[in-house]
């Protein structure tokens, strides 16, 4: 964990980008996956995100990703003001090829209103 962190909060995310890639598999053989790049506001200035921890379901040709994303909360955020809404930023992926509107996304622990995002075009 970051020096000073006091405690974790779980954070939704939006979703930024989603692309399909090829990646190798072995000499002369290649793969594919949906790649999902999610950025996520931190609760304060000298706040972190954690490494992101992500889970995949396909059924059909729909794909849900659960997500963990954890801020990583410092004290000394209350005594610091912010040039900017602090940002991270974080990639996940499912393996096969899917459309923007086929992902979903489902941050756990999130408040409500962050829990589930879908991909859009």
């Amino acid at each position: 964990m970051p020096a000073r962190t006091e405690s974790l909060t779980a954070i939704g995310g939006r979703i930024t980008e989603i692309q399909a890639v090829r990646i190798p598999v072995a000499d002369n053989v290649t793969g594919s996956e949906t790649r999902v790049s999610l950025q996520f506001t931190l609760n304060g200035c000298l706040d972190s995100l954690l490494p992101v921890l992500s889970y995949s379901e396909v059924h059909g040709r729909r794909a849900t990703i659960y997500v963990t994303a954890l801020n990583a909360n410092n004290p000394q955020s209350a005594l610091t003001r912010c040039v900017a809404i602090p940002q991270a930023t974080a990639q996940v992926s499912v393996p096969g090829i899917f459309q923007p509107q086929q992902v979903r996304v489902v941050f756990l622990g999130a408040p409500p209103e962050e829990q589930v995002v879908r991909g859009q075009r």
